[in-house]
């Protein structure tokens, strides 16, 4: 060989290295379809029920700056928007979440779950006001949970607030004084 000559070499892989590639390669083909099947339980469904439909039409008739009602599942969660125009005065303000409350049952969110094929039960309805044309966030966001802790599997009549209890993004609990027993 001449000096100062150089040659392109590529040194075979290691015994060992080929080994960790196998098994890297091995474990990704079991972990991908794990990660991407997790992934798939979580798809948000558009939720219009007879409910919902009735609140939506009530609420356009009776309230000033009503827009629109869209609620969705997303498991085990519902989450339903109210787009108003503008920020609306207080008495209309109390009145939506009297309106929103009053279908917010046990019965209703069971009757969602069914549409969407869900056999549990909802563990947190969401309520987002939005008075902008901005809807990727709300102005007013308040939650009812079904169960008092994040024990799902607690039937106890000591760990079911059955959406009694609201409480406002940042705010302490209130306990419901319109809508579901």
């Amino acid at each position: 060989m001449q000096e100062g000559i150089e040659r392109d070499f590529n040194p075979p892989i290691s015994k060992s290295n080929s080994n960790k590639m196998r098994a890297f390669i091995r474990r990704s083909v079991f972990v991908l379809p794990l990660v991407a099947a997790l992934s798939a339980c979580s798809v948000t469904h558009s939720v219009e029920t007879d409910t919902i439909r009735v609140a939506a039409k009530s609420m356009k008739k009776n309230l000033k700056g009503y827009k629109g009602l869209y609620c969705t599942f997303t498991r085990p969660d519902v989450t339903c928007r109210v787009d108003w125009k503008g920020e609306p005065d207080p008495e209309t303000h109390a009145a939506v979440l009297a309106a929103v409350k009053a279908f917010v049952t046990p019965e209703h969110m069971r009757e969602i779950a069914r549409s969407v094929k869900w056999n549990l039960e909802i563990s947190e309805f969401h309520l987002l006001l939005n008075t902008d044309d901005n809807k990727a966030d709300a102005e007013h966001a308040y939650s009812a949970r079904y169960y008092k802790t994040s024990d799902a599997s607690d039937d106890s009549e000591a760990n079911i607030d059955a959406y009694k209890t609201w409480t406002e993004d940042g705010a302490q609990p209130v306990p419901l004084e319109n809508g579901s027993d």
